[in-house]
């Protein structure tokens, strides 16, 4: 009898489509539902409902539309609900309380609106929250912060607003936490001890006020994305703490003060601080042996160009424009074969152009411009356009008084003109 079949798939990119018959209901001692990557379109059966032995339903990457049908909650033996990547709309059913042997649930890509219902507080046996990409709104529940064996949780592109509750920050098994592209606000609060925590991202919401010594505590994060918020006063020394740092970003702030020695760790990738306020740059710049991306533009920082930043061999990106540096640029620049874009435009150095600049052959942007530089532009340099360079701009136009600062054959741009940033 068609009663006792207990699952139904794997279908994966068989071009599958069609939609799911009521009758599936029928197929009382089913256990798995796998119809994966097709074309599957219409709504989810109500009768999924008088299935009681289902444990898991993975529907992803379909064009089913409708509602998540109340009727699920009655699955109550579910481990795993995968609906991701479909149009489904309306609410996330307040029935998933009823799940509570649910390990993970992933709703994300669709078009799910409303709130996120405090009964997901009943959910213990959850690992796996991902509901990014979807029109959910309200507060996130402070419930969330009952589920201690939540390991990744994904509530990214909504516009969920309010604070963000500490037991979320407090989960003890807590690796991987993205809510970037709400509307949330308040601080950010830290964990009150040691958390396990490995990426986190807040980036681009409302959020203000300090940044908390305590972010000591997430001494095992490598990835931590801060930016387009209103963060204001300095980044906490504490941050020496972090033992694997990799990303650091927390542009588009109104941090000030100096930039922590502690971030220079040898682990440290990519450091993006730009469009702040900083005024200091620490002298072991060169200790982030693997730095590839050093983004400093649009702050107020007064320095010179670290001598031995030609230590940074990985680097690729660097971008101090828009700040007061001065002195002169280090020849040993040349040494960062690897850098495909520098910036150092809106400064206040001086000497000359380095010859040394053309050895980065990789090298596809150079804007000196806005100096007070003087000199040639030599040869060797403009024969990197024969190579990958395609933006070259310096003060080589005329002021006012029909003067040059410098002189250049082959630049793309001559600033002072109508062209220049």
């Amino acid at each position: 009898m068609f009663y006792s079949i207990v699952y139904i798939g794997p279908a994966d990119n068989n071009n599958l489509s069609g939609t799911i018959p009521e009758e599936v209901g029928d197929l009382l001692m089913l256990n798995s539902i796998i119809l994966k990557n097709d074309q599957i379109s219409g709504s989810i059966p109500t009768t999924f409902g008088q299935l009681k032995h289902l444990e898991q339903i993975a529907l992803y990457n379909n064009k089913l539309t409708g509602l998540i049908p109340d009727e699920i909650g009655d699955c109550e033996m579910l481990e795993y609900v995968g609906l991701h990547q479909n149009e489904l709309s309306g609410n996330i059913p307040r029935s998933i309380r009823n799940l509570e042997q649910l390990e993970s649930l992933s709703l994300y890509e669709n078009e799910l609106k409303g709130t996120i219902t405090p009964a997901i507080g009943r959910l213990q046996q959850l690992d796996t929250l991902i509901l990014y990409s979807n029109r959910l709104t309200g507060r996130i529940p402070t419930e969330i912060g009952l589920l201690s064996k939540l390991t990744y949780v994904y509530l990214d592109e909504n516009k969920l607003e309010g604070s963000i509750p500490d037991g979320l920050m407090n989960l003890p098994n807590l690796l991987s936490l993205d809510l970037s592209f709400n509307m949330l606000e308040g601080s950010l609060p830290m964990p009150d001890q040691d958390s396990p925590l490995r990426y986190l991202s807040v980036h681009d919401n409302n959020l203000s006020n300090h940044i908390s010594g305590d972010i000591q505590n997430m001494k095992d994060i490598e990835i931590l994305l801060l930016s387009e918020n209103k963060f204001r006063g300095s980044i906490p020394s504490s941050v020496k703490s972090f033992e694997g740092l990799v990303n650091f970003q927390a542009y588009s702030n109104l941090l000030t003060g100096a930039i922590p020695s502690g971030l220079f760790t040898p682990s440290l990738e990519i450091l993006f601080l730009s469009d702040n306020e900083f005024r200091e740059l620490p002298s072991n710049v060169h200790d982030a042996k693997h730095l590839k991306e050093l983004h400093l533009s649009n702050n107020k920082i007064r320095s010179s160009i670290p001598n031995r930043i030609d230590e940074l061999t990985s680097l690729e990106l660097l971008l101090l424009d828009t700040n007061r540096f001065d002195g002169k640029i280090p020849t040993g620049i040349g040494n960062l074969e690897n850098l495909s874009v520098f910036m150092v435009y809106d400064n206040r150095l001086t000497g000359k152009i380095p010859a040394e600049i053309s050895n980065m052959k990789n090298l596809q942007m150079l804007g000196l411009e806005n100096n007070n530089l003087k000199g040639t532009v030599e040869q060797s340099i403009c024969d990197l356009q024969g190579i990958h360079l395609e933006s070259l701009w310096t003060d080589c136009g005329q002021d006012n008084n029909g003067n040059k600062k410098i002189k250049c054959d082959c630049c793309e741009v001559c600033c002072p003109s109508p062209k220049c940033r």
